[in-house]
């Protein structure tokens, strides 16, 4: 009981610790653009903060999620499922090789029920009632990522935590480092500006990855790049943007800063 007891508190604090993680990393995201804006302005335009009722939106909608989220513990406790939770003490009970999989597997299957999920959202009879509340978001913003209509939410978020809560056998510390990069990856792959080097889309390695140029074509031209971490899946049904690699190129060149700059002088 006291086991059960102490899983549901430090599942509340990491629940409720959603939206100091995820406002803290939009906070960074934002501080990073502005303070990189030379190096950025080298790989893509100069940024452009987005107009403040844009900020305003995607804040009250992030919180709506942070707090939908955050019920996930007291739920748990209310229907007594405590003790089902898939955490271990040690981690010697399972390893040190298990533990960074454990990692990998959960972002694996948050990355398979975000992807299907996200084609789902976008069917004609959900994408007006729900989906469109993030597309608004046409230029995204470090504030973006969380920015989804409060039923989406539960689908996309709440129920994804709650069953790889209950499935995958995890140490706390594991799961704590989910959550964190969870948080970090909806806040880099919104930040409209390529953080990655240039040639990664076309890496062996790099090619599988959800990068800021690949959800962008998403928010400017929906029907393709619906992954959140990786793009396996939107490789394997063909979902992937045809110009991605290209586009990549141009966001990562140094060619584009000296090519807009000649624009601007001569204009």
């Amino acid at each position: 009981m006291e086991y059960s007891k102490f899983l549901l508190e430090s599942l509340a604090i990491y629940s409720v610790d959603l939206g100091i993680r995820y406002f803290a990393c939009a906070l960074i995201g934002f501080a990073v653009l502005w303070m990189t804006r030379r190096w950025i302005a080298g790989k893509r335009p100069v940024p452009r903060l987005p107009k403040s009722r844009q900020i305003r939106r995607e804040i009250g909608y992030s919180l709506a999620t942070t707090v939908l989220c955050g019920c996930i513990a007291p739920v748990i406790f209310v229907f007594g499922l405590g003790s089902n939770l898939n955490f271990y003490g040690e981690v010697s009970d399972y390893g040190w090789l298990y533990f960074g999989f454990s990692i990998l597997l959960m972002m694996f299957l948050r990355d398979t029920m975000f992807y299907w999920e996200h084609r789902m959202m976008h069917t004609p009879k959900l994408y007006p009632r729900m989906h469109h509340v993030h597309h608004l978001s046409f230029k995204v913003s470090p504030l973006s990522g969380l920015s989804i209509h409060p039923f989406e939410a539960i689908i996309a978020s709440v129920i994804p935590y709650t069953l790889i809560l209950f499935l995958v056998p995890k140490h706390p510390t594991a799961y704590l480092i989910f959550v964190w990069a969870d948080a970090a990856v909806a806040v880099i792959t919104h930040l409209g500006y390529e953080m990655f080097p240039r040639g990664f889309a076309r890496h062996w390695a790099g090619r599988w990855i959800g990068t800021a140029t690949a959800h962008e074509a998403h928010h400017t031209k929906p029907g393709c790049n619906y992954g959140l971490y990786f793009l396996f899946w939107d490789r394997i049904c063909g979902t992937i943007d045809p110009a991605y690699e290209d586009n990549y190129d141009v966001a990562t060149s140094a060619e584009q800063r000296a090519h807009e700059e000649a624009a601007a002088m001569s204009a």
